[in-house]
């Protein structure tokens, strides 16, 4: 009704507080992240970026959820907002987080250590200060690990993260999926049959 009429903030204010409605109360993560994304669509089209991409980072948290597990949709997010970010002087801080989450979810997607490195190379691209981050030697070291196969360097690379800055809940949990996948992954043969 006040989409029709114009009104996107006032629509996405109403859609904000439904997904919150849906993820904290109904605990249902699909209809929160629906909600989510149009809130976040409807302040775009009200031209307020930074709720947009308040709204578009809950959905794209949402994603990684242990019942939805869509790593492909939250990295695009992520690697979105970052994008969005990078000419905001008050947004930029964020960008090392945006950043880092978008590589574990592509690690935990596929543990496709050559994409996951090729946008961390486009991300060195959009800001070469990320370069000296603590989140950008974790990424890094991580994707070495995932191209190594070894589950002990995902693990050690955390763990020293972790002394530095804690690592939340959604992370970890993304961090134990790559972990996982790379135990889970069959070993490369190297022998000849012939």
């Amino acid at each position: 009704m006040f989409v029709q009429r114009g009104q996107f903030r006032r629509s996405a204010n109403f859609k904000t507080d439904l997904g919150e409605l849906y993820e904290n109360e109904l605990q249902d993560i699909k209809k929160a992240i629906q909600s989510y994304e149009d809130a976040s669509e409807w302040y775009k089209g009200d031209s307020a970026t930074a709720l947009s991409n308040k709204c578009a980072l809950k959905a794209a948290d949402l994603y990684c959820d242990d019942s939805i597990k869509d790593y492909t949709k939250a990295a695009t997010t992520y690697e979105r907002v970052a994008k969005e970010s990078l000419n905001n002087s008050l947004a930029k801080w964020s960008l090392k987080e945006y950043f880092l989450k978008a590589i574990l979810c592509r690690l935990a997607d596929s543990n496709d250590y050559a994409s996951a490195n090729a946008v961390l190379q486009r991300f060195l691209q959009w800001d070469p200060s990320f370069q000296t981050t603590k989140e950008y030697e974790l990424a890094s070291k991580l994707i070495d690990a995932v191209k190594d196969g070894s589950s002990d360097d995902i693990a050690l690379a955390s763990k020293n993260f972790d002394k530095f800055s804690r690592l939340d809940g959604m992370k970890v949990r993304i961090l134990n999926t790559i972990k996982s996948n790379v135990v889970a992954a069959p070993a490369d043969i190297d022998e000849d049959f012939t």
